[in-house]
Formats: C-alpha cells, structure tokens, sequence
C-alpha cells in the first residue's frame, strides 16, 4: 500500500494496516471497476470481553 500524492508522507494507509495486523486482524483491497477500490479489513472478536 503506497500513496501516489504529490504532498504528504503516504503513511496512512501503513498505519491502519499496522494497528489491524497488530489485533490479529488483515486487510485487502478489491478493485470497484470505474470506480477506485475498495478496502476490506478483519478483526477477530474478543469472546472474552463483556458486550
């Protein structure tokens, strides 16, 4: 995952990917044909905690 910006540091992306992998979770991208795309992310449930 990169940026294409011509300002800005590119890390947002990054980030968010790094705090999903940090919670055992991932992420990917689909293409939206014509559109752009789209991003998907999974995090498992903490069956522990209280809801």
């Amino acid at each position: 995952m990169f940026t294409t910006k011509t300002d800005g540091m590119g890390m947002g992306l990054s980030i968010c990917r790094s705090i999903i992998e940090a919670h055992e979770g991932q992420v990917w991208v689909t293409a939206d044909v014509g559109r752009g795309a789209i991003f998907h992310f999974t995090v498992p449930v903490d069956s522990d905690s209280p809801s």
